[in-house]
Formats: structure tokens, C-alpha cells, sequence
């Protein structure tokens, strides 16, 4: 794959969903994930935790399969 490719698949996920991005370009949904978070990677980086004081839980969900 060439950087022009992964550059445009990166900014086309900014943009629509991934199934978007694969159905448009006829690759594999996986190639196009990898893609996507070899972007991100590279965009922000590793996260730091070494400051984090919280953590919040957003939603608890007991539906079927849940448990």
C-alpha cells in the first residue's frame, strides 16, 4: 500500500465510517481498521496515565449476554 492510499483512507475515516471507507474502495473492512489506527498511532500517539487521578464509567449495561 502507498502512503498517498493510507493518507486518503486516513482522512476518509475522519470523515464516515470505516464500512463507508471499504465498500467505497473495495478492501478488506480489516485493511482499512489497520489503516485507520496506524493514523491515529501516529496522530496522538501513546496515552499517558501517569497524571490520571479518575476513572469515570460512562454506562453499566445488564442486557442479555451482559453479565
Amino acid at each position: 500500500m502507498t502512503r498517498r492510499l493510507a493518507t486518503y483512507i486516513q482522512q476518509l475515516c475522519k470523515l464516515i465510517p470505516v464500512k463507508a471507507v471499504e465498500e467505497h474502495l473495495h478492501l478488506d473492512w480489516k485493511t482499512v481498521k489497520e489503516v485507520e489506527k496506524q493514523g491515529l498511532q501516529s496522530e496522538f500517539g501513546d496515552t499517558d496515565y501517569n497524571r490520571l487521578r479518575y476513572l469515570a464509567v460512562d454506562e453499566i449495561s445488564y442486557g442479555k449476554h451482559h453479565k
